[in-house]
């Protein structure tokens, strides 16, 4: 709560600088370091997992 009048910034999401993020850590596993070949092996493993 705030008074009346008062300004806010509440913006839907953060967006973090890329630099900053070390992991990404979701049901499935961890990606670390974050490259686009461990997103896609953990998402590989998570539709075949969905499938089978």
């Amino acid at each position: 709560m705030a008074p009346l009048g008062t300004q806010a910034y509440n913006p839907a999401f953060d967006v973090t600088p890329p630099e900053l993020v070390t992991a990404i850590v979701t049901e499935e596993g961890v990606v670390s370091p974050v490259t686009a070949e461990g997103l896609a092996g953990l998402c590989a493993g998570s539709r075949q997992a969905a499938s089978g």
